[in-house]
C-alpha cells in the first residue's frame, strides 16, 4: 500500500490495522526502504497501546549488499534486523525477504560473487535464525538464474517473486523449490492491474493462478481500503 497518498492520520491509520486484524490479516510485508515507514512504525505502536491483542508477523526487506556495496556485510545484516526489531516492536521476524543487489557487473558477476560468499552468507543466516531473530530467509532473487542459485544454499527457505498471468518466468524456479521442500511467495498477482484488463480476468482467477503451483504457500497483495481488503480476502478465500 502507499500509506503516504492517503490522507489519514496516524490514528485513521492504526484503526485501518486493527480493522484489517478484525477481519483475520495477521502478516505484514514491510521495508524500511519506504518513505512510509515511520508512519507504519507509528501506527503499529499506537495499536500496542490501544489494542495490546492485535498484533501482526512481519516479512520484512533487507538488501544486503546493496548497489552500493561490494560484498555481503554480516555485521550491518544484524544491524538493520535490530533496528526493525526496535522499530517494529518485535524480536521475532517470520520471513525476511532477502536482496543481493549490485550497481555494475549484470547478473553474471552478481551470480558468481553470491557464490563465492555464500559460505559466509549460510553461516549468518543459519545463526540469526539460531537465535530467534528470524524465523526463515526467502531470495528476491530479481533473475531466475539468481533464484536457481540461491536455492542452493541451505539456509534460505525459498523465493519470494512475481507470479502472475503476465510474468511467468520464475516457473522452473518454483519446481526447483518443490524438488528442494521449500516454498514461495508471490507479489503482484494482478500485475500491477494489467493482468485485470482481460474481459476474462477476475480477482479470484487470478489469485487462483498465483496460487496454483504447489510451491507458492502465500500471496503479498497490497491495499489501504477495508472494501478492497474484503475484497481481496473473498476471492483469496474463492482462490484457495
Amino acid at each position: 500500500m502507499r500509506m503516504l497518498e492517503c490522507q489519514r492520520t496516524t490514528n485513521e491509520w492504526a484503526r485501518f490495522f486493527g480493522s484489517a486484524h478484525d477481519q483475520g490479516v495477521r502478516w505484514l510485508h514491510c521495508s524500511d526502504e519506504y518513505e512510509s515507514f515511520p508512519l507504519l512504525c507509528q501506527c503499529l505502536a499506537e495499536l500496542r497501546a490501544t489494542r495490546p491483542g492485535v498484533t501482526f508477523r512481519f516479512v520484512v526487506k533487507l538488501a544486503n549488499p546493496g548497489f552500493d556495496d561490494s560484498r555481503f556485510d554480516e555485521s550491518r545484516f544484524v544491524a538493520r534486523l535490530s533496528s526493525y526489531s526496535e522499530h517494529l516492536g518485535t524480536d521475532h521476524f517470520d520471513l525476511v525477504q532477502w536482496m543481493w543487489r549490485t550497481k555494475d557487473g549484470g547478473d553474471a558477476h552478481r551470480v558468481s560473487r553470491f557464490l563465492a560468499e555464500s559460505a559466509r552468507l549460510d553461516q549468518s543466516f543459519s545463526t540469526s535464525v539460531a537465535r530467534g531473530l528470524v524465523g526463515q530467509v526467502l531470495c528476491f532473487p530479481y533473475s531466475p538464474t539468481f533464484a536457481h542459485a540461491a536455492l542452493t544454499l541451505p539456509s534460505i527457505n525459498g523465493l519470494v517473486i512475481y507470479r502472475n498471468v503476465l510474468e511467468t518466468e520464475y516457473e522452473s524456479a518454483l519446481d526447483d523449490c518443490m524438488r528442494l521442500g521449500k516454498h514461495a511467495l508471490a507479489i503482484r498477482p494482478f500485475a500491477a492491474g494489467k493482468a485485470l484488463a482481460s474481459a476474462e480476468a477476475t480477482p479470484e482467477t487470478l489469485l487462483r493462478y498465483s496460487f496454483s503451483h504447489p510451491a507458492i504457500s502465500g500471496i503479498i497483495v497490497g491495499t489501504s481500503s477495508l472494501k478492497h481488503l474484503s475484497e481481496l480476502l473473498a476471492a483469496s478465500a474463492q482462490a484457495e
